[in-house]
């Protein structure tokens, strides 16, 4: 093997090394999580279904150009290759892992959408216009960027008839007047399709009091930039 086949290996492996990006994701609660990811735009990240226990974390390599999206599944039980199923955040594929499929609603979703170093910026943003489950901090490497954070367990404040429940009975999952009903009042769209028609409801008046910096309907604008290349720590909790 030539010398200069071997230079040629460890500036690819540098170079590609440089091309990724971490997301780092942790589980800061006290029941078990099962994070998935989504690839909208760019190579296909794997895994795309994760175990996390108790204060367990796995480093997710992406590529540094690259969009998607990660939530927390829980409640999962069933074989996680043939019927595997979870009470929040379910993707419908009977297995642990996720594929293609984005999260049913309600999940506390994390969207990013990645640039390289030197380029314009990456965006980051919570969403929870369709509902949420677990809370969540999203904590960007350049401590110069904004942290994302809705620590609050809001499950207890969902309204009742938005709630989802365990088998125990316990609030585990709140969906959004929008995707639970679909009617234009809620969703914003038809007469509602403006930012001075959407108007609030007791679903957006629980997170922009609670968790401000979230999504929580098709007009809020909260997400957030970083300058060049970044990568993430996530929380669930």
């Amino acid at each position: 093997m030539s010398l200069g086949f071997i230079c040629f290996t460890i500036f690819l492996s540098i170079l590609f090394a440089y091309a990724r990006a971490t997301v780092t994701i942790i589980n800061g609660g006290d029941e078990t999580i099962w994070p998935a990811v989504y690839t909208e735009k760019g190579d296909t990240v794997n895994p795309t279904g994760i175990k996390l226990d108790s204060h367990q974390q796995y480093d997710l390599k992406v590529p540094d150009s690259w969009s998607g999206t990660i939530w927390a599944r829980t409640g999962c039980t069933g074989d996680p290759n043939s019927d595997f199923h979870c009470e929040v955040g379910d993707c419908g594929t009977k297995k642990m892992e996720c594929l293609d499929r984005k999260p049913e609603p309600p999940a506390t979703q994390v969207k990013l959408n990645l640039v390289p170093k030197g380029g314009s910026s990456s965006s980051y943003e919570v969403d929870m216009k369709d509902g949420f489950g677990v809370s969540v901090t999203v904590t960007p490497f350049e401590t110069s960027c904004q942290k994302v954070m809705c620590i609050q367990n809001l499950d207890d404040d969902c309204p009742n008839w938005l709630a989802v429940y365990s088998s125990e009975g316990r609030k585990i999952g709140c969906k959004s007047p929008c995707f639970f009903t679909k009617e234009p009042k809620y969703c914003c769209t038809g007469e509602f399709a403006s930012p001075q028609k959407c108007d609030k409801n007791q679903y957006t008046e629980l997170l922009d009091n609670k968790c401000p910096d979230v999504v929580s309907n098709a007009f809020d604008g909260s997400h957030f930039t970083c300058s060049g290349g970044t990568s993430f720590f996530i929380l669930f909790n």
